[in-house]
């Protein structure tokens, strides 16, 4: 399942937009059930995205995750590892 999250569904304010081009670490925090990088410049933990804004829960109990940010904001492919 792929999954994309806008820039204006993320949780950075407008001044801090620039900094989607300059994230490391970029991943799901599933204790949070958030998305979150650092920066490079300062190397600031910032908050992305926290799905339970929309009554998400996720786990990673049988779903891996593929993640890529832009300017356009971020996307992520679900891959479920559950045989059916």
């Amino acid at each position: 399942m792929i999954l994309h999250i806008s820039i204006d569904e993320l949780e950075l304010k407008d001044s801090d937009s620039w900094k989607l081009n300059h994230l490391y670490n970029v991943g799901i925090d599933y204790e949070s059930n958030k998305i979150e990088a650092i920066c490079n410049f300062d190397d600031e933990e910032i908050v992305l995205f926290d799905f339970s804004n929309y009554d998400m829960k996720l786990s990673n109990r049988w779903v891996d995750y593929k993640i890529s940010v832009g300017e356009a904001g971020v996307t992520l492919e679900l891959i479920s590892s559950r045989k059916l």
